[in-house]
């Protein structure tokens, strides 16, 4: 009698701000998930202590023992984890010197590569030319860009790169180096996901190097042979795939202490965990919402672009088999709604400040009441304080107030802050629905930010959606635990096996109680009543009126 078994898996999420770690269980029967077990308490995290950790992959490795030594504390059943998934929520690109060693020095992130010239309209042909084939916008944080940033303004050596990583890649290149394990690069591999993003691989065939980017990089990069830099890739594969040979798994396996492990899944992006976790389909957008807003759309397949640069970015779900599979993200990223609304906390409150985020909140509600009732007239924010990601990203933009008076406080600059984050959050959104011809009726917010009843509300009513939310806020750590579950099936299962159960794992995920979404209404009474004329107000901020 085949009886339905639990196993442990491990979610790890490396983004800018922290190493995390959380567990899951899956009850299997008849080689079918049947179940996920998910507990709050089921997770770790450390921050990083200087600037430079979130460069460094060999910290990254050092803060993943860490916090699996703690999660085993907290859920025994960690110790036991048959798998790891791995996110990393940035994109970027990692050489690796002749030496074995990746410097942070000539380590290029999303919000570093400002390359004077790269980003300009004279270049806006070659750019193009690039986006026909990855089908992806040459933003900051492709590695092509990347790569033109560490050349030019920080004197990466050309010579003397041994292999390009993106961040997924280059967690797994740094845990074979802590386990005294020698990595051939040629052996390496980086997800579909991650390959989309990175602009050098052809988004239909994950092969490097398409025609347009290397033009591209030959223009920036005179005399850099882009066969040769084709070589210095890592592999495509599917999100699940297992980073770890088999010679290097006991040495892992002590250094986390996880006597059971097999697997350690080479990851993918938190937009793309996020869709899968929160089973996002084609009639809804998602809003990852954090330090930034993330909106995804799920789409069939990529289309050619048609307009005369990309606005978009493209990449498979991680539950694709194969680069032609479906669904594929469709994503605008990216708002610092969440610096934002940080900064505007900071005017305030001290930081640390545990009630912070709720007080903000009841003075923007009670701005927007007294906005009505003594007709005070709305601030205008524009919020590009530190220069936007999104599709017409500027990296020299400042953000304005517009419009004070006497009669505004704190409350008000707050609850502007919120509408110029919506303001630019709906752009995102017509830009995606636009490009694809759709118009999608659900809106799901996800995230620490989304437990802003204010904030989420007003988002919804911005983009005229049926708006819902989860207060889950490890969507993409639960999405990494599903993938190291899909990693313990590699090599037993078939890849497209592997997908439908992942699928099916999906939708498990999205139906748990502690993720499980819950409709959005006004936050209170007063507001309840208000919502009429302030919608009215909302089309007149958005020039509809």
């Amino acid at each position: 009698m085949n009886t339905p078994e639990t196993e442990y898996f491990i979610g790890l999420d490396i983004s800018t701000q922290t190493v995390s770690a959380l567990a899951i269980g899956v009850t299997v029967h008849r080689s079918v998930p049947k179940e996920i077990i998910l507990e709050h308490e089921w997770r770790s995290s450390r921050p990083w202590a200087a600037e430079q950790d979130r460069k460094s992959p060999d910290v990254w490795v050092r803060l993943t023992a860490e916090v699996i030594a703690e999660l085993a504390e907290k859920c025994p059943h960690a110790r036991w984890a048959r798998a790891i998934g791995v996110s990393t929520a940035f994109p970027g690109v990692f050489p690796v010197l002749h030496d074995g060693r990746i410097e942070a020095g000539y380590v290029s992130l999303y919000d570093n590569t400002d390359d004077g010239g790269v980003s300009d309209d004279v270049c806006a042909d070659l750019l193009a030319g690039a986006e026909d084939e990855t089908m992806n916008r040459m933003w900051p944080g492709n590695m092509a860009i990347g790569l033109v940033h560490l050349v030019k303004s920080c004197g990466l050596p050309v010579e003397e790169v041994r292999a390009i990583l993106p961040p997924n890649t280059a967690f797994a290149y740094a845990l074979l180096g802590a386990c005294g394990h020698s990595a051939d690069v040629q052996l390496l591999a980086t997800d579909f996901t991650q390959a989309a993003i990175s602009g050098l691989y052809d988004a239909r065939t994950m092969s490097p190097m398409p025609k347009g980017t290397a033009r591209l990089l030959q223009h920036f990069i005179p005399g850099w042979d882009a066969a040769n830099l084709a070589r210095l890739l890592p592999r495509a594969v599917p999100s699940w795939r297992s980073a770890l040979p088999s010679s290097a798994l006991e040495n892992v396996r002590d250094l986390f202490g996880l006597p059971a492990l097999e697997f350690v899944s080479v990851g993918a992006g938190d937009s793309a965990l996020g869709a899968l976790t929160l089973g996002a389909s084609a009639d809804t957008v998602l809003n990852v919402r954090g330090s930034s807003d993330s909106p995804v759309l799920t789409v069939p397949a990529i289309r050619p672009r048609n307009t005369p640069r990309e606005i978009v970015l493209h990449y498979p779900l991680p539950t694709v088999a194969a680069p032609g599979d479906s669904p594929w993200c469709v994503v605008a990223p990216m708002l610092r709604s969440g610096k934002v609304w940080d900064w505007v906390k900071r005017l305030r409150f001290s930081e640390g400040d545990p009630d912070a985020d709720s007080r903000l909140e009841a003075l923007a509600c009670e701005a927007l009441k007294r906005r009505f009732r003594l007709s005070i007239p709305p601030l205008s924010f524009d919020t590009a304080l530190g220069g936007e990601r999104a599709p017409e990203w500027n990296p020299h933009a400042t953000g304005r107030i517009h419009g004070l008076v006497e009669k505004h406080d704190l409350g008000d600059i707050a609850l502007a802050a919120i509408e110029g984050v919506s303001v630019r959050l709906r752009s995102c959104v017509n830009l995606m629905e636009s490009r694809y011809e759709v118009s999608v009726p659900k809106l799901v917010l996800a995230g620490g930010p989304a437990r802003n009843d204010l904030w989420s509300w007003i988002t919804g009513l911005f983009l005229g959606k049926q708006t819902y939310r989860t207060g889950f806020t490890d969507a993409s750590l639960l999405g990494a635990a599903m993938l190291g579950y899909a990693a313990g099936l590699d090599g037993t299962s078939t890849d497209s096996e592997i997908s439908r159960q992942l699928s099916a794992l999906a939708e498990l995920a999205a139906a748990h109680p502690a993720v499980r979404v819950s409709p959005m209404a006004a936050p209170d009474d007063e507001l309840a009543e208000l919502e009429r004329a302030y919608r009215c107000q909302i089309a007149s901020l958005c020039g509809e009126v």
